[in-house]
C-alpha cells in the first residue's frame, strides 16, 4: 500500500470540506476466461488487458464493469489500493508514518553483518502483546548515493533509517526528542562512516486500533492496506521519533511514527528520502469518513470470493 498527495480525481469523500481520494490499482494477472470477458465489456483497451497491471478509479464504470466481468473468474484479483490526501489534510494531522522514498543498498557483507545482527537480537515484547526488534548496529558499505540533504532507508527489509550530518544536524536544532544516533558501519572496511548515521530509537507507541485494513503478514506480523489509526493518543506523552509497538514488516520489525514538528523540520529544510502518512485518531470525522470508504471498498470488491488485497 502507498499513498500520494494532492492529486485530484478516484473516489472522493468530502471532510470538513476537503475532498479525499482514494485510487485502486489492479494488479492483474488474468486467465484467459477474465481477458475474454473483459474483452466483452468494450471498456479496456486489449493494451490494457494484456498488460500485467492497470490503474482503477474505484467509482467509475470500468471499475464496476471489471467488477461484473470477473465476479464468476476462478482466479480472483489482486488489489493494491493506495490513497491520496490533499496538503491540508496533511497540515492537519499530529502524527504520521514514515513512509520511504530513497533506499541504500546493502552488498553480500553488509547483508550478512545485518542479517547476524537482527538475528541475535532479543524480542521486546510490547504493549500490544507482540514482538519486534529494534537494530542498533547497521551496516551499509556505500554511502555514495546519499546527498547531504537526504535521509535513506537501507536494503529490502530492515526498516532503519540513515541520516547525513546535515539533517542530523537540523533534527537537533529542532530540539526534536525521542531519537539517538547510532555509529554507521561499512562491512567491507569494518570500520564507521565519519559523516553518516543510524537513526535509532525506542521509544514505542501505543497499540495501533486493528481494523478490517489489518490483514496477517506472510511470515508473522500484520500488514496494513490504510492508515495507521490509534485511540486516544493526547493520552500519552509521545516522543517526536517512536516505533511502533506492531511487527507490520518482516522479521519483527516496527514501522516509525514521528509529530508533526518532524515533518515541519523536514520540509522546511527540503530534505528527501521520506513520505508522511497521516496517522487517524480513532472516532474522529476523518476517521469516520475513511472507515466508511474502506467499508465501501470491501463491499465492491467481495463480489467475488477469491478477490483479495
Amino acid at each position: 500500500m502507498g499513498w500520494k498527495a494532492g492529486r485530484k480525481g478516484s473516489v472522493r469523500i468530502i471532510s470538513n470540506g476537503e475532498v479525499r481520494i482514494v485510487k485502486i490499482n489492479v494488479r492483474c494477472l488474468f486467465q484467459v476466461e477474465a481477458k475474454l470477458a473483459l474483452r466483452e465489456t468494450g471498456l479496456f483497451s486489449n493494451d490494457e488487458i494484456e498488460a500485467v497491471a492497470f490503474d482503477l478509479d474505484s467509482q467509475s464504470e470500468r471499475f464496476s464493469g471489471f467488477e461484473e466481468a470477473t465476479r464468476d473468474t476462478t482466479t480472483g484479483t489482486w488489489f493494491n489500493p493506495w490513497m491520496t490526501f490533499t496538503r491540508k489534510e496533511l497540515d492537519s494531522a499530529d502524527f504520521f508514518q514514515l513512509d520511504c522514498r530513497k533506499t541504500l543498498a546493502e552488498n553480500n557483507k553488509d547483508s550478512e553483518w545485518n542479517d547476524s545482527h537482527v538475528k541475535s537480537l532479543k524480542l521486546t515484547k510490547t504493549s500490544a502483546g507482540m514482538e519486534i526488534k529494534l537494530p542498533e548496529r547497521i551496516a551499509v558499505s556505500n554511502v555514495t548515493p546519499l546527498k547531504p540533504h537526504m535521509v535513506a532507508g537501507v536494503g529490502q527489509f530492515l526498516q532503519e533509517y540513515v541520516v547525513p550530518d546535515p539533517v542530523a544536524a537540523a533534527f537537533s536544532g529542532g530540539a526534536l526528542s525521542g531519537y539517538s544516533l547510532r555509529p554507521l558501519y561499512s562491512a567491507r572496511t569494518k570500520t564507521t562512516h565519519d559523516d553518516v548515521h543510524h537513526l535509532y530509537s525506542t521509544a514505542i507507541m501505543p497499540p495501533a486500533e486493528l481494523d478490517r485494513t489489518v490483514r496477517p503478514a506472510d511470515g508473522g506480523g500484520v500488514r496494513q492496506l490504510g492508515c495507521l489509526t490509534y485511540k486516544d493518543l493526547e493520552q500519552h506523552d509521545l516522543a517526536d521519533f517512536n516505533r511502533t509497538a506492531e511487527d507490520w514488516a518482516m522479521g519483527n520489525m516496527p514501522l516509525w511514527v514521528v509529530s508533526a514538528a518532524v515533518r515541519d523540520c523536514f520540509m522546511r529544510n527540503k530534505f528527501k528520502g521520506w513520505a508522511f502518512r497521516p496517522v487517524l485518531s480513532k472516532g474522529s470525522d476523518m476517521h469516520r469518513q475513511y472507515e466508511s470508504m474502506w467499508e465501501d471498498l470491501f463491499n465492491k470488491t467481495s463480489v467475488n470470493p477469491l478477490n483479495f488485497f
